[in-house]
């Protein structure tokens, strides 16, 4: 749009709006030259990954946690907050402990990761769709 100024110049007038996005393939900038979009950094093991390797690698991990029942994924903490310290560390996280670590591990309820086992404390068991805990996945014997 052009308008005239008071003296007789005439002049563009911006646009209303937020200016059109410059198209990033077309840009001298580096970071661009890519023209695939860069996904975002993995963000390491989840928890239930986590807890899962305490379990099938009990060697590194002496009396943390242990099978109740290997063949239905049921298991135990033992020492609790001594998990959690470590899941803490894991994450960079100094004031972790078993209370916010098992309200993590609540969020794995709904999408069938994990399960809780009614009237026991400490004791959880693999759902559905978790993986890498069974016997014939890892080639452990029970």
């Amino acid at each position: 749009v052009h308008i005239k100024t008071e003296d007789g110049e005439c002049r563009m007038k911006r646009p209303r709006g937020r200016p059109p996005k410059i198209n990033r393939e077309h840009s001298s900038s580096s970071i661009y030259n890519n023209p695939r979009k860069i996904k975002h950094a993995p963000r390491g093991t989840h928890l239930w990954e986590f807890i899962r390797d305490i379990l099938i690698h009990p060697e590194k991990n002496q009396g943390l946690m242990k099978w109740e029942d290997r063949r239905e994924g049921v298991f135990k903490f033992l020492k609790s907050e001594a998990v959690a310290q470590m899941w803490g560390q894991k994450k960079k996280n100094t004031s972790m402990t078993y209370e916010k670590l098992s309200r993590a591990m609540r969020y794995y309820y709904k999408r069938e990761i994990l399960e809780r086992v009614d009237g026991r404390r400490l004791v959880y068991k693999f759902g559905k769709n978790s993986s890498g805990w069974k016997v014939e996945e890892t080639g452990a014997s029970i």
